[in-house]
């Protein structure tokens, strides 16, 4: 995965059923699909196969997730920009943790400890080399946190 300097804007959306969900303003024109899967766990990105910039960032179900009453601290050495996605694929993971801080929500895809980071707007996108280790919303209002922490509450009640 590669990044650019040029940032495309997301905002989060608040949807029954969908803990977390980021749209860009603009409309993808050719979609291409990364997903990332654990036991009953589900994160998709949408990404264009033109520009290769993610234009959805979807989380729809995650079974384990952990409330922290603390902020979340963004690390040291930020690059600014975007992430680029050259191809899709699936991947099942053997980590997928939803930490959700009192100002961010981070869904962490892989135990390992990331050594780079890319920052677009409000989210963060921690990697080892090429490889996507987790993704951070932050800065987020009260409002954005409660929603994702009371859908992921319902939809572990419901199964």
């Amino acid at each position: 995965m590669r990044y650019t300097e040029n940032r495309l804007k997301k905002k989060v959306r608040l949807e029954e059923y969908i803990p977390l969900a980021l749209c860009a303003q603009e409309d993808v024109s050719s979609a291409n699909y990364v997903i990332y899967t654990a036991e009953n766990s589900h994160l998709e990105l949408v990404f264009d196969e033109v520009d290769h910039k993610i234009y959805r960032i979807t989380m729809c179900i995650c079974k384990n997730f952990d409330r922290i009453n603390e902020d979340f601290k963004l690390p040291q050495d930020i690059l600014s920009g975007d992430l680029l996605i050259d191809e899709d694929f699936r991947n099942e993971t053997k980590k997928f943790l939803c930490e959700i801080y009192n100002n961010a929500i981070k869904v962490i895809l892989d135990d390992r400890q990331g050594n780079r980071f890319i920052a677009s707007d409000n989210i963060l996108y921690e990697l080892i080399d090429e490889e996507l280790i987790s993704i951070t919303l932050y800065e987020q209002p009260k409002k954005v946190i409660d929603h994702t922490f009371k859908e992921l509450t319902q939809d572990k009640e419901n199964h």
